[in-house]
């Protein structure tokens, strides 16, 4: 509201993506939901308060953070989000911190409404999730890095960005 107000960006130009964390991915001070309440109620309780802290009535992408203990309690939740795309809350759905290709097929093939973003960490270590990106490459997923450079420091030291730093005149 503020930037309408302030600098005439609306709503629609900007694209928000927010995450639901399962409990074992909390701040314990500082949970959005009842602990207590059961998962689809976290998830709703979730949602509204992410709605109402980044002062909007829909989501552009919500996010799982991570599988849940069991493939049942993934897809519970799921069946959660999937609700919220049908009332037009959020419109399109991801998972993140998925690096098993069987899990994320798993998911893909339950799913009512496919997960249309995969965000995981990428690094040498996970082979650069090649099997997965593949996956995703086939079906659609667009596939979001993150922790990019932290983890690959190196690739600042690469001839293909030093280069492409000199160029524009950039630091890599």
């Amino acid at each position: 509201q503020r930037l309408a107000a302030e600098d005439g960006i609306q709503r629609e130009d900007i694209f928000l993506q927010t995450k639901f964390t399962p409990i074992r991915g909390q701040d314990p001070k500082n949970v959005p939901y009842d602990t207590k309440a059961p998962l689809a109620s976290q998830v709703q309780q979730s949602l509204r308060k992410s709605l109402q802290n980044l002062q909007t009535s829909y989501l552009d992408s919500l996010v799982l953070h991570s599988p849940l203990d069991t493939h049942q309690n993934t897809m519970l939740v799921w069946r959660e989000f999937e609700a919220f795309v049908r009332q037009g809350t959020v419109r399109q759905l991801g998972i993140s911190n998925n690096y098993d290709l069987a899990s994320f097929q798993a998911i893909f093939r339950d799913a009512e409404i496919k997960p249309t973003v995969l965000q995981n960490r990428f690094y040498r270590d996970s082979g650069y999730d090649a099997g997965l990106r593949e996956f995703c490459r086939s079906n659609g997923v667009a596939y979001q890095s993150f922790w990019t450079l932290t983890a690959n420091p190196d690739l600042l030291q690469s001839r293909a960005v030093q280069e492409a730093a000199l160029e524009l005149s950039a630091t890599p």
